[in-house]
């Protein structure tokens, strides 16, 4: 890869920022988030962030509406297992994940269980600059410490970017 821009489009990295107008339309959907589990200086998307600088599966994640958009590598299943641990130890009582929609693994299932809400994206999300979509398709699953039965939807678009 060229540049620092086509490095955050390709499999050699697990960082995909979140673009501002997805975060924002979640924070209208679902009310404002008060923690970001897993970001640094350039993309958090809370004034209150955990940042590369601790180990983020190590600590409770405590707040309100926590956002989630885990490094998309080989350790997402960590981080799933990490946010049904926060929100069943109470340190949250939302937890909001984008993730690639990917149903065929484990992980994803086990999120999927514990969810009071799941959207699929209908488009490719523009991840980082928005100049190119994501290869891969996403879906948002949103944990909470009471839920009967999970809200499904499907072929949410939000404006140009996704």
């Amino acid at each position: 890869m060229s540049s620092q821009t086509d490095l955050h489009f390709s499999s050699e990295t697990d960082q995909w920022a979140t673009p501002q107008l997805v975060f924002d339309w979640l924070d209208l959907e679902l009310g404002p988030h008060d923690l970001d589990a897993a970001a640094d200086n350039t993309n958090n998307k809370c004034d209150n962030f955990i940042d590369s600088s601790v180990d983020a599966l190590a600590v409770d994640w405590v707040g309100t509406n926590v956002w989630l958009n885990p490094p998309y590598g080989r350790g997402l299943g960590r981080w799933a297992t990490k946010a049904i641990e926060e929100i069943n130890n109470g340190h949250a009582e939302r937890i909001t994940i984008l993730v690639p929609a990917r149903t065929d693994t484990n992980w994803f299932i086990d999120l999927a269980a514990m969810c009071s809400k799941i959207i699929f994206i209908k488009r490719r999300i523009r991840f980082g600059d928005g100049t190119r979509d994501a290869p891969f398709p996403s879906a948002v699953l949103v944990l909470e410490s009471s839920c009967d039965t999970p809200e499904i939807t499907f072929g949410v678009c939000v404006g140009d970017v996704i």
